[in-house]
C-alpha cells in the first residue's frame, strides 16, 4: 500500500479508537509506509475529508484511504466518493459495531486487520444510492430497527450490552408499520404490516445481528429482508432468533434480491442508513455495482 491517507475517528467507540490507531501508525512506520493522517472533527466530517482528497488525486492513479472507525465512518467515506472513483478503501475496525468489517470477514484484532492492507486482496462492493443522493454500504431499514438505533443514540455509553437493552425497550413500546414496496419494474405494489423492511448489502446489521443471510457485497444485487407483525408473542419469538442467528428459520420472515426499489411508509418517516437516523418517508434505492474497491 502505498502512502495512504488514515481517516481516523477518535469519537468511534467511546474514545478506544486511539489505541488502534497506534497499532496501525506502528505497522506502516515499521514498513517504512509514509502517511497522512486525517482527523475527523465531528459528524460527517469523514466526507468532506475523502471529497478534499480525491479532488486533489492524480485521475490516473489509485488512491488509497484507510479508515480507522466503524460503520457510521466508512458510510461518510463512501459518501465522499463519486461513481469511477480510483480510491482503495481500507478498513481498520474501531467502532461499536463493524459490521462491514465483519461482513468481508475483516479481524478486530487492528493487527492482524493492517496486515491484509499489504496482502492486496480486494472486493469491487457494490453500494445502495438512496434518493439519488446518500450511498449506503451496509444497510437501509424501516421500523423496530429506526427505534433500537435512536434508543442507542441517547445512550452516553454504547456496548453489544446497550445494543440488547435498546432492543429490548424498543420491542416493548413498536407499533408495526403499514410499508408500501415496488420493486424493479413491477407495476404493483406491495403492501406489508411490517416489524421491519430493511435493505443490505450485508449479511451483518446492528451490531452483529445476522439478518440477510443471502447478502453479498459485490454481486450487483442488494436483499430485502421482510419481517411481517403476526403477535407479540411472535415479536418476542423474533428477538431471540436473532439473538441466535435464526431469523431466517422464522414463519413471518421473507427475503428477496432486487436491482432498484421504492419504499414508502405514510406513517413514519424515521429510516436507519448505515446505523445513523434519517428522516424519509419515500425511499427509491437503486444498487451501484462494483462501486468503490475495498480490502479485505
Amino acid at each position: 500500500m502505498e502512502n495512504p491517507y488514515i481517516i481516523f475517528n477518535p469519537s468511534a467507540n467511546c474514545g478506544k479508537s486511539a489505541r488502534v490507531l497506534a497499532v496501525l501508525v506502528e505497522f506502516l512506520e515499521i514498513r517504512n509506509i509514509n502517511y497522512a493522517l486525517k482527523q475527523t472533527q465531528g459528524k460527517y466530517n469523514a466526507t468532506e475529508i475523502v471529497k478534499d482528497i480525491m479532488k486533489n488525486a492524480a485521475p490516473d492513479k489509485e488512491v488509497n484511504i484507510i479508515i480507522v472507525g466503524g460503520d457510521g465512518t466508512i458510510f461518510e467515506a463512501v459518501n465522499g466518493l463519486d461513481s469511477g472513483n480510483n480510491a482503495v478503501l481500507g478498513i481498520i475496525p474501531a467502532g461499536t459495531g463493524n459490521d462491514v468489517a465483519r461482513t468481508l470477514g475483516i479481524p478486530k484484532n487492528p493487527r492482524k486487520a493492517a496486515e491484509l492492507l499489504v496482502q492486496n486482496r480486494a472486493i469491487y462492493a457494490d453500494v445502495a444510492e438512496i434518493n439519488g443522493g446518500l450511498k449506503s454500504a451496509l444497510f437501509v431499514s424501516y421500523g423496530i430497527a429506526a427505534e433500537i438505533v435512536l434508543g442507542m443514540a441517547k445512550l452516553k455509553r454504547k456496548s453489544r450490552l446497550s445494543y440488547f437493552a435498546s432492543m429490548l425497550r424498543s420491542v416493548a413500546g413498536f407499533s408495526p408499520k403499514r410499508i408500501k414496496i415496488r420493486i424493479d419494474d413491477e407495476e404493483q405494489e406491495r403492501i406489508y404490516n411490517a416489524e421491519f423492511l430493511s435493505v443490505h448489502n450485508c449479511v451483518y446489521a446492528g451490531g452483529g445481528m445476522y439478518l440477510a443471510k443471502n447478502a453479498k457485497m459485490n454481486d450487483g444485487y442488494l436483499d430485502l429482508v421482510i419481517v411481517e407483525y403476526r403477535s407479540g408473542f411472535r415479536r418476542v419469538l423474533n428477538i431471540i432468533s436473532i439473538l441466535c442467528k435464526k431469523l431466517h428459520n422464522q414463519p413471518n420472515f421473507s427475503t428477496l434480491s432486487f436491482r432498484k426499489i421504492e419504499m414508502i411508509s405514510p406513517d413514519e418517516n424515521r429510516c436507519v442508513i448505515d446505523g445513523e437516523i434519517h428522516e424519509f418517508n419515500n425511499l427509491q434505492i437503486r444498487v451501484i455495482p462494483g462501486f468503490v474497491k475495498i480490502l479485505y
